[in-house]
């Protein structure tokens, strides 16, 4: 019986331990936190200025309603989105539009566009793991920045000019035309 017991112990931490993540992320500190969200909507109010075209331009208030919530896998509420679930949310209330809940399912649906075509509104698709299928979306703002439900940080703006998005990046698509 105790070498039975021993056995299903050693089952079990194998099993989770391949299931443990490759690195640890830090949860940021509060400060730093709020530091990213002020940033983010400082970009956002630079670039809103900038764009002159009126029916895409709803899509900034929804985004800047949801800056800040926070990160939550399949999640898409205030209380808590995943980058899938921001980019399903913004186009349900800014043009009524249904998305899938999938970023690989929302690039799908989208028409490829080159990098130097890109407009308000069009989605930007990451690979973010090691078989590099598409695992990350966002909305591009302009000026190279774009709006996204971050893990560390939440729904927050970034640059396509980050290392770790150029790395990262697939391609675009348009599902406004």
């Amino acid at each position: 019986m105790k070498k039975n017991q021993i056995l299903f112990f050693l089952i079990i931490i194998i099993v989770y331990s391949s299931c443990a993540p490759r690195h640890i992320e830090r949860r940021p500190s509060p400060r730093n936190q709020k530091k990213i969200v002020q940033k983010s909507f400082e970009r956002i109010k630079k670039i809103e200025k900038e764009n002159r075209d009126f029916r895409l331009r709803k899509l900034f208030y929804p985004i800047k309603a949801y800056i800040g919530t926070p990160y939550k896998f399949g999640g898409d509420t205030r209380r808590g989105m995943d980058c899938s679930g921001f980019v399903y949310k913004v186009f349900q209330e800014s043009f009524k539009m249904k998305l899938p809940h999938n970023a690989s399912q929302q690039f799908s649906r989208s028409t490829r566009i080159s990098t130097s075509d890109l407009r308000l509104g069009d989605l930007v698709f990451f690979s973010i793991n090691r078989n590099g299928s598409i695992g990350h979306v966002g909305i591009y703002l302009g000026s190279n920045y774009f709006a996204h439900a971050s893990t560390n940080y939440g729904v927050i703006v970034s640059s396509l000019k980050e290392k770790y998005y150029q790395s990262r990046y697939v391609g675009a698509g348009r599902v406004l035309f």
